[in-house]
């Protein structure tokens, strides 16, 4: 197998291709930049090149895309980060599929289904989500135009499966992503109340590290799998040292649970990742921990 990754220079990109490598599986990286910190060759390109992107993926079996703008703030207007994330992946999917590629992983984001509902509105506005643990199978509700380039995204990934012959195609709505060892410094400075005040409240305390998406990646890679999938892939635990049912009580109390609040550890569902691809997330042993809490602790 020969995998393109794109976006291979940044926290996700190179996370990805340092697990493709301990995977045996050989890869073609390309970013808009390289870098000389990291074991691998990139191939400097920009994917608003449509002819760039036939070069790119000619010999590859997979793509694993991962180059977008990063967020609503990326860009100099609304215009350009929604046009350009979404001229990238027309041209790097549609390239592929002419050229024959079998795989296609992209990487989405939670924000195709989290809306625009902030922490200060928790009282006054309740959550769209229809059901509790969440998973990858929530309908689609973007509150900003970078999450509407993502939801395009899925939505064109699914086009080339279901009526253009990809074999597979899997979108990956991502939760916010961090190194392990960045946390030391977030349990430090971290608290709920202030950090989220203006912030999603609906991104439900999910997080997963940049090793844990390559490894999902992988998996995939190496599964049977065929057809169309969205996957919400979180680790088990939540970000902030509160309890299922507090944090449920607080910002989710109207949404309806698919099991009891006793048997939550974290509020996403990867059992249909888990058993599709077999993929469980390794870095999952900490939380951050309010600063009032721990200094309470110590006492």
């Amino acid at each position: 197998m020969y995998v393109l990754v794109t976006g291979a220079t940044g926290n996700l990109g190179s996370a990805t291709c340092e697990q493709l490598k301990a995977s045996g599986i050989e890869f073609r990286a390309t970013d808009v930049r390289t870098r000389k910190d990291i074991g691998y060759q990139v191939i400097v390109e920009n994917l608003l090149n449509r002819e760039a992107c036939y070069r790119l993926v000619e010999g590859c079996d997979a793509i694993i895309h991962i180059a977008n703008r990063p967020n609503e703030y990326a860009g100099s207007s609304p215009q350009e980060i929604y046009s350009e994330n979404c001229a990238m992946n027309i041209n790097v999917f549609q390239a592929g599929v002419d050229v024959g590629v079998k795989k296609i992983i992209y990487a989405s984001s939670i924000q195709t289904m989290l809306g625009s509902r902030r922490a200060s509105q928790a009282d006054q506005v309740p959550s769209n989500y229809p059901y509790l643990p969440a998973d990858g199978n929530i309908p689609v509700n973007p509150g900003n135009h970078y999450a509407a380039s993502k939801v395009a995204g899925e939505q064109l990934l699914r086009y080339y499966v279901e009526h253009r012959g990809l074999e597979t195609g899997v979108s990956l709505r991502l939760p916010g992503m961090c190194r392990k060892e960045w946390y030391d410094w977030m349990r430090k400075h971290s608290n709920i109340d202030r950090l989220w005040r203006n912030d999603y409240i609906d991104e439900l305390g999910a997080w997963l590290t940049f090793p844990d998406a390559g490894r999902l990646c992988v998996a995939i890679l190496k599964s049977g799998l065929t057809g169309y999938r969205t996957y919400f892939p979180a680790a088990p635990t939540l970000r902030f040292d509160i309890s299922e049912a507090d944090f449920i009580q607080r910002f989710y109390k109207d949404v309806p649970l698919r099991k009891p609040v006793e048997q939550l550890r974290g509020l996403v569902d990867i059992s249909q990742i888990t058993a599709e691809t077999g993929w469980v997330p390794i870095d999952e042993d900490f939380r951050i921990e309010e600063p009032e809490k721990k200094e309470a602790a110590a006492v």
